[in-house]
């Protein structure tokens, strides 16, 4: 394992929810005292709820912290699919709902074309204090999947792009993601996996190089960014 990357094992969900929301509280602190403004990037699915719940409960300066998602799906934010839906029901809740939300859905009917004004009009963070990201059973983060026709753009690391639009073959939903470049402008990541089905998918992918196999090899695979990898049962 490379020397910027960290595994840290918990014996249940409950554990591994407590000790993220610290560290990513911790973070939060850090970029409000040193710039006097933070920003996090959360991921959806149900991996995270539980950190949503206790990091909602942290007592930070949210009115300073911009909060926004590494990818979303290409659908109304009532859809039930929505991770904007999610986020805002789930997280910008308690003392986080003071927190400031930078959705990646605008009025286009596609993604493709969306994307295109979410370039103009995303705001201009130069590094996100910190950023969350969940992993597929196929090798996928954000929403850069396996043998999409967008995946070259999006994990090409010179790429003046922040976001792709992309079609997954086996998943439901256009989506936008954040490119490699934009995910990994970040002062730490943090990959939040559960189950052994997803450990043995975690180490196929640090035992190889290959990003277009498994896209969650972008982040394992570069220096430039301290990750830690959260796991439990």
């Amino acid at each position: 394992m490379a020397n910027n990357i960290h595994f840290k094992e918990y014996k249940c969900t409950q554990e591994l929810d407590i000790a993220l929301a610290e560290r990513i509280a911790d973070l939060l602190k850090c970029s409000l005292q040193q710039d006097s403004e933070a920003s996090l990037v959360l991921s959806g699915g149900g991996t995270p709820l539980g950190l949503f719940e206790r990091l909602s409960n942290k007592s930070l300066d949210w009115e300073n912290i911009s909060v926004t998602l590494a990818d979303d799906r290409w659908v109304d934010l009532t859809h039930q699919d929505s991770n904007e839906r999610l986020v805002r029901e789930r997280f910008l809740i308690n003392q986080a709902q003071a927190a400031s939300f930078v959705s990646l859905k605008n009025s286009f009917l596609s993604a493709s074309k969306g994307v295109l004004k979410l370039e103009e009009e995303f705001p201009p963070i130069k590094l996100f204090s910190a950023t969350v990201l969940g992993m597929g059973g196929d090798g996928h983060t954000a929403s850069l999947f396996p043998g999409t026709e967008s995946l070259d753009l999006g994990l090409d690391p010179y790429s003046s792009r922040n976001f792709i639009s992309s079609v997954p073959s086996d998943a439901p939903h256009e989506r936008v993601s954040m490119t490699a470049p934009r995910l990994l402008a970040s002062k730490e990541i943090f990959i939040h996996i559960v189950g052994r089905e997803k450990k043995e998918v975690l180490a196929r992918a640090l035992s190889g190089k290959d990003a277009h196999e498994l896209p969650i090899r972008l982040v394992l695979n570069q220096s430039k960014v301290p990750v830690t990898i959260f796991w439990s049962p």
